[in-house]
């Protein structure tokens, strides 16, 4: 009986090394689930090792954020820029959140809605295809009229 499993493990176990060894950014098949991680894990858009996410212009404001953080010069974005700058409640989010995907050839919008502080918010994320990775180009806030790609964190 073992005989007639080994040639199926000796398939799949090298299959699931290699899913296990890509990126998170990399393994999103969609552009909807690379967007999704930002709400999963608030916060992750400011995290340096989550900068393979990311393709200029978005990139480069945020190398320059990080830079600026090193220098001890203070901050340059808020902590909270996924849901609009403003704090949100991890069940009020999950209640509220809607999202919808427009695909262009190798770019992308994904307009995501929600509720924070008992405020409706809505959020456009754009992206582009990278190395067959979907990565954040720029995020604007349809609600607060900024974008990303405005700032200047030097």
């Amino acid at each position: 009986m073992l005989a007639q499993k080994t040639p199926l493990v000796r398939l799949v176990l090298p299959c699931a090394l290699l899913v296990c060894a890509l990126s998170p950014a990399q393994a999103a098949e969609t552009p909807t689930e690379a967007v999704m991680a930002f709400y999963d894990r608030p916060g992750l858009e400011n995290d340096p090792a989550a900068r393979d996410r990311f393709a200029d212009p978005a990139r480069s404001v945020l190398d320059g954020s990080d830079r600026l953080r090193r220098s001890g010069q203070g901050e340059c974005l808020d902590p909270h820029m996924a849901l609009d700058n403003v704090e949100g409640d991890a069940a009020d989010l999950r209640r509220t959140l809607r999202t919808r995907e427009v695909v262009q050839a190798e770019e992308a919008k994904v307009l995501v809605a929600f509720t924070a502080q008992g405020a409706p918010h809505r959020m456009e994320w754009k992206l582009k295809k990278v190395g067959g990775a979907w990565k954040v180009v720029d995020i604007l806030s349809v609600t607060g009229e900024w974008a990303l790609s405005q700032y200047n964190c030097e």
